[in-house]
This record gives C-alpha cells, sequence and structure tokens, in this order.
C-alpha cells in the first residue's frame, strides 16, 4: 500500500504522540519534532497530553507556527485509589480544563482509573465527575472518559454515567485496543452509540495492510453508523517503522469512512 505523506489530511483526523512508541519519553523526540513530524506526514491537527504540554504557551506558539490545531487535550487521572488522591486529580482536572479551553480544545480525554471497580470507587467516580461535569461546561471542554481498564472497561457502567450527564459536556472516549479481545466486538458494539471521541489504536498490520489484531475497518463502520462526527485520534503502538504503521492506519479509517479508493480491511466488513 502507497504511504499517505502527500496527502493533506482532514482537520477532524489527529495525531497522538504515542504513535512513535517511548520517543517522547525518552527524549529521543521532543514535542517540538513530533509536531513537525505530524506535519511532514500530512496531519493538520495533534492530540498532545499534560505530560507533552510542558510550556502551555511555548506549544501554543510552536502550533501556530506550522498551521496545526489541536481539538483534544489527553489528560490524566485516577478517581479509584484513596479519596484524597482523587480529590487530588479532580483538581488536576480542573487546572487542565482551563488550559484546555486556551488552546481552543473541544474535548478532553480522561480516565475513570484502575485501582478499583468495587462500589467505593464506582462512587468516587461518579462524585468526581460530578464536579467535573460542571468545570466541563463551563469551559467549554467536554470530558470523554476512555476505556483504559477497570471500571471504564464496563459497557454498562459508562451507560449509567451517559444517562447521568448531558452530552455535549460528557461522553465515552472509545480506544479499540483497550478492549478485552474476547469480548472486544460486543464492547465496541455496545459502547458505540455512546462515543464522544476516538482513539484509532492499531498495532501490527499484515503485508496486504490489514490490521492483524484487532477488527478495525469493522470497528470504525460500527462507530460511524452511529453518527459520530467528532475527532478520529491515530495511536499506532506497533514496532518501527512507525511512519508506516501510522499511514496504513490512517489508510484504513479514510477507506472506511469513504475518503479515499483504498480500503486495507473490506473483507472484515461483512
Amino acid at each position: 500500500m502507497a504511504e499517505l505523506t502527500s496527502v493533506r489530511l482532514e482537520p477532524d483526523i489527529s495525531l497522538a504522540p504515542v504513535s512513535f512508541g517511548d520517543q517522547l519519553k525518552t527524549g529521543e523526540m521532543t514535542t517540538a519534532q513530533f509536531l513537525a513530524t505530524a506535519v511532514e506526514l500530512g496531519f493538520t491537527a495533534v492530540e498532545l497530553c499534560d505530560r507533552t504540554v510542558r510550556e502551555p504557551s511555548t506549544v501554543a506558539a510552536q502550533l501556530a507556527n506550522l498551521g496545526l490545531r489541536m481539538p483534544s487535550i489527553a489528560l490524566r487521572n485516577d478517581f479509584t485509589g484513596d479519596p484524597e488522591s482523587s480529590r487530588a486529580s479532580v483538581s488536576h482536572l480542573r487546572h487542565w480544563l482551563e488550559v484546555a479551553a486556551e488552546f481552543g480544545c473541544r474535548t478532553a480525554r480522561i480516565w475513570t482509573g484502575w485501582q478499583r471497580s468495587d462500589a467505593v470507587a464506582r462512587g468516587q467516580v461518579t462524585e468526581a465527575l460530578d464536579e467535573l461535569v460542571d468545570s466541563a461546561r463551563m469551559s467549554g471542554v467536554a470530558l470523554a472518559v476512555e476505556t483504559h481498564g477497570g471500571l471504564s472497561n464496563e459497557p454498562a457502567f459508562l451507560a449509567e454515567l451517559c444517562d447521568r450527564y448531558p452530552r455535549e459536556h460528557f461522553g465515552v472516549c472509545i480506544d479499540f485496543g483497550n478492549l478485552p479481545a474476547a469480548t472486544r466486538r460486543e464492547a465496541i458494539a455496545a459502547i458505540a452509540p455512546l462515543t464522544t471521541h476516538v482513539h484509532v489504536k492499531s498495532h501490527e498490520f499484515t503485508d496486504d495492510g490489514v490490521e492483524a489484531g484487532i477488527p478495525l475497518a469493522w470497528a470504525i463502520e460500527t462507530v460511524s453508523k452511529h453518527g459520530f462526527d467528532a475527532q478520529w485520534v491515530i495511536e499506532y503502538e506497533g514496532a518501527p517503522p512507525y511512519k508506516r504503521g501510522i499511514d496504513l492506519t490512517v489508510a484504513t479509517l479514510r477507506g472506511v469512512l469513504g475518503r479515499s479508493e483504498r480500503h486495507a480491511d473490506g473483507e472484515r466488513l461483512r
């Protein structure tokens, strides 16, 4: 399959730093280098996180200079530990919602946490979100809880949360690769109607450009059928060469959405 580096991608397709493995964590790649590479690959949007935006004013200037947008930001938190740590997570997210608003983000990806999934944890998650959804309303940045293990991988619990809060301020960030393989299709089908943000996860592609472990095209189509019209964030988490993995993930997405003639996984759309 031909690479897509010459294609300028639509603004609803973003690139996440995790697509380059641990290079940003180790310092092998800087945030500025990641942004430049995103432009090289044709992206017009990126999704940074609260660890890669160390100096918001500097990053904002870099984005502007490269003509990049950041419609979403990934924030880290855990509401399922002890009450003190849960309150600290609430404070952390409140601060970053203000930062996200300054960047013009529409969505902030958050987590429920993974330390516990008992009744106490459920109560702490709900209590924290009761506060934060109001902060989201005031900031204009909606919250999207990512399927990232623990309670966030339970479709029934996510549905309860989505029933509790207005959709314009709260929804689910579905990450296809973070759901257990044995129940992945069932979970995606259940979560698709709740989805307001997508992490298009991929790990490995065959020589024919088909994701080897995740029914990627099927998952994208399943979410799309429910009228999803927000951000698709590319997260290739496989081995190098990273640019090839990113290109193939983008090709699959655009193929399913009918934006190119290439369709990396057509056989699985039956």
